[in-house]
C-alpha cells in the first residue's frame, strides 16, 4: 500500500498546514517497508486516492500502526491457550467415523496440511474416541490448491443446541 503525495510542485519551501501534511504522506511511505517486511513478498495496493489528503493520511498512519494484525500467510491466523472449549453433548455416546477414501495424491496433500498446521500450532495430535473423517476441496479460481474440510455432521448431531441471539440492528446505531 502506497500512500504518495500527488502533488507535483516542489513544495519544500511552503510551510502550510496541507503542505506539511502532504509531505508527511509521502514520508509515511517509508515506514510501509517496515510494513511490507512483516507480511513479507505479499504487497497489497490500497485505492485511496479518492479521499483528501488528511483522510488518506489517517488511513496510512492506521495501517502502519497496526502492521503486526495483518496475516502473513494463511496459516498466521493466531491462537490463544486462554480458553478450553467444552462442547456438551445429548447424549453420552462417542461419534466416530471411518476415514474417507481418497487418491494417494489427496492423502499426501492431506498429510502436508497437516503437517504445516501442527508446525504453526495451530491444531495438535490427539488420542480420542471421536473422530471425522477429512476431505479435500479444491478452489475454484486457483488450480490446484485445496483447502481441508471436516465432516463433523454426525458430532452436530449430539451437540446440544446454543442459541445466541443477535441484536437489532436498529438497537446497535
Amino acid at each position: 500500500m502506497t500512500v504518495k503525495n500527488m502533488n507535483n510542485n516542489d513544495s519544500k519551501n511552503n510551510h502550510s498546514p496541507s503542505t506539511i501534511r502532504k509531505n508527511q504522506i509521502a514520508e509515511d511511505s517509508t515506514n510501509l517497508a517496515n510494513f511490507n517486511e512483516h507480511i513479507g513478498e505479499k504487497k497489497f495496493s490500497i485505492l485511496i486516492n479518492h479521499l483528501d489528503y488528511e483522510k488518506q493520511a489517517e488511513i496510512n498512519d492506521l495501517i502502519i500502526k497496526n502492521a503486526t494484525i495483518f496475516a502473513k500467510d494463511k496459516y498466521d491466523i493466531g491462537m490463544t491457550t486462554d480458553y478450553e472449549a467444552h462442547i456438551d453433548l445429548l447424549v453420552k455416546k462417542y461419534c466416530s467415523k471411518r476415514l474417507y477414501r481418497c487418491t494417494f495424491e489427496d492423502k499426501k496433500e492431506i498429510e502436508s496440511q497437516i503437517v504445516k498446521l501442527l508446525e504453526k500450532k495451530l491444531i495438535e495430535e490427539s488420542y480420542s474416541p471421536f473422530a471425522a473423517p477429512v476431505t479435500l476441496v479444491f478452489k475454484r479460481e486457483e488450480n490446484k490448491k485445496s483447502r481441508l474440510c471436516i465432516d463433523f455432521r454426525n458430532l452436530n448431531k449430539i451437540v446440544v443446541p446454543q442459541s445466541q441471539p443477535f441484536p437489532l440492528i436498529e438497537d446497535l446505531m
